[in-house]
């Protein structure tokens, strides 16, 4: 979940608490203030009732007057309250209601429902008093329908302005989020910059002390991480370097000194074979040149696989026809190879060049181990800044489960990566192995 989501999550999640409190609470206060206004009226009428009896304990009122009802109609009631007298025997004597059997003003569903539930069961109210020697009640009672209406409309208009409130300062707050997290967001898009190794923005445009912070933070982890990548790659073309040079000492050695003993052995067994009467000594001398010839046969793939780059003529092209040829020649299957390019490979830095040489030599070495392959085509691509290297061959490959990443194929990693790059081993659409590297070409000094 975003951090933005979740900010806004929690103030929706506050801002209903907020309105079911204040809903609450606007209930409560009404319908206590209701409950007042009864318990205020019942005093009034209280009041003129005992004015009234008194008055008649010291002869000023008229006894058959008593009660006299109609002062006491005079007191305000809620609109929807009824008020009886009744004698000790709990029967009426007088009725009086206020607004029932008017039709009210409706209340939401809702709003009524709680209420009801919360605060009203046609609440009923009982006052008892002595008056000429008996005793009298004074009884309330609510109509909770007109109750709900009455308190709805001393509570809609505080509700309406609390959702206002609400609304105006979510969307205050939503929009302070957003400007607030923009700054965020630039950072972790500057992070994921880093992490694809192309982070070139700014960030000391941040206003926000902590976020300067992390903002000079990253910036030190990114010009670290570029000090270090370009001390690996650095590293790494060094030893590239000094791995071809190994190379070419390695061939001249075995050329040199491998080849010239193993001649010298041939001609020995040849004159040993030529000289020697006895047939165990010719046979002897035959051994000894099947040997040579094998050594023989075993120093040029030594020789074929430590051939350093650039050869003689400096020319990728060349190299790559060079392999090709070796395959067909040496491959115990007929295979047929096809090659092409497209743009000035020839113009590429060396170390690219190395790098493509490297690649497709140890791609048809694996087509030559365990491919059993009958075709495979070898292309080289610029486009735009980048060298497109495609080995396509019609091998045993028939899904990503069946490719193994072998010795080979995690140096071609190896060395890709050290250039920044890309190689990616995938299947063909119906069987064999596609070897793809995709090398930047800007980020290194041009061929000299």
């Amino acid at each position: 979940m975003q951090l933005a989501t979740h900010l806004m999550l929690r103030l929706l999640i506050s801002g209903l608490a907020i309105l079911v409190l204040a809903i609450s609470w606007l209930m409560y206060s009404n319908n206590q203030q209701w409950s007042r206004e009864i318990v205020a009226a019942s005093d009034a009428m209280l009041r003129i009732l005992a004015i009234q009896n008194t008055g008649i304990r010291q002869g000023i009122g008229l006894e058959p007057r008593f009660p006299d009802w109609y002062p006491v109609t005079q007191v305000n009631l809620p609109k929807g309250a009824c008020v009886r007298l009744l004698d000790e025997s709990n029967r009426p004597l007088n009725t009086t209601c206020r607004g029932l059997g008017s039709t009210p003003q409706t209340s939401p569903d809702w709003f009524q429902r709680i209420y009801l539930r919360a605060f009203s069961n046609k609440q009923t109210y009982r006052r008892e008093f002595s008056a000429r020697k008996k005793q009298f009640v004074l009884e309330i009672v609510t109509d909770p329908d007109i109750e709900v209406v009455t308190v709805w409309k001393r509570t809609e208009l505080a509700i309406i302005l609390t959702i206002s409130v609400l609304l105006f300062l979510g969307l205050i707050t939503a929009w302070s989020i957003r400007s607030a997290l923009k700054p965020v967001k630039a950072i972790v898009n500057y992070l994921g910059d880093l992490g694809s190794g192309s982070a070139k923005a700014e960030l000391s445009s941040l206003r926000f002390r902590e976020l300067k912070q992390i903002a000079e933070a990253c910036e030190d982890l990114s010009n670290n991480l570029e000090t270090e990548r370009k001390r690996r790659n650095a590293l790494v073309e060094e030893l590239n370097s000094a791995q071809e040079e190994e190379r070419r000492a390695i061939a001249l050695e075995l050329h040199d000194e491998f080849g010239q003993h193993l001649s010298g052995i041939a001609a020995n067994a040849l004159a040993l074979n030529q000289a020697a009467a006895l047939d165990v000594a010719r046979e002897d001398a035959a051994r000894i040149s099947e040997s040579v010839q094998q050594l023989k046969d075993l120093l040029e793939k030594l020789l074929q696989r430590l051939r350093p780059f650039p050869e003689e003529s400096n020319s990728l092209e060349k190299g790559a026809l060079s392999l090709l040829r070796d395959l067909e020649r040496n491959s115990q299957e007929h295979v047929t190879t096809t090659f092409n390019t497209e743009g000035d490979i020839e113009q590429l830095p060396v170390s690219i060049r190395a790098v493509a040489f490297r690649i497709i030599q140890e791609s048809l070495t694996n087509v030559y181990k365990h491919a059993g392959a009958t075709h495979v085509e070898v292309q080289l691509a610029i486009q735009g800044s980048y060298l497109d290297i495609t080995v396509r061959d019609d091998g045993k490959i028939t899904d990503a489960n069946s490719i193994n990443l072998g010795f080979g194929m995690s140096g071609m990693r190896e060395r890709v990566a050290a250039l920044d790059g890309a190689v990616d081993f995938l299947p063909a659409d119906d069987h064999g192995l596609i070897v793809h590297a995709r090398l930047p070409i800007e980020r290194h000094n041009p061929a000299t």
